[in-house]
């Protein structure tokens, strides 16, 4: 059973990587200016793939992560480590969030609570 965890944390991460991945393509690639059609003929890929990494629905095959990253400027390592850094971050907020509403649902009086 402990195979079964192990396997669903990094099926979970791999998810998570891969919208964190495209997130930071799609702003570095919005930075640059660029349209999404140029950067897919820079690195030579369709069009629709590098719509489907932006999205997080792909993740980039390494022979197609180091044609992105040098068509936005950037090393490999440099866009994984800004991916991973904006995964943090993410992660960061939405444990935040989540504590927030749960010290409102603790301590709201019941007349807020019932506004919500």
């Amino acid at each position: 059973m402990g195979r079964r965890s192990s396997q669903h944390d990094e099926s979970d991460y791999a998810e998570r990587f891969a919208e964190a991945l495209g997130r930071t393509i799609k702003v570095r690639r919005t930075d640059l200016g660029l349209k999404r059609r140029e950067l897919a003929e820079r690195a030579r890929i369709s069009y629709s793939y590098l719509t489907e990494i932006e999205n997080g629905n792909k993740p980039p095959s390494p022979t197609v992560l180091a044609p992105l990253a040098e068509a936005l400027g950037l090393r490999m390592s440099e866009l994984t480590q800004e991916a991973e850094a904006r995964m943090d971050t993410q992660e960061e907020l939405s444990a935040s969030l989540s504590s927030e509403r749960e010290w409102a649902r603790r301590f709201a009086s019941p007349s807020l609570a019932q506004l919500a």
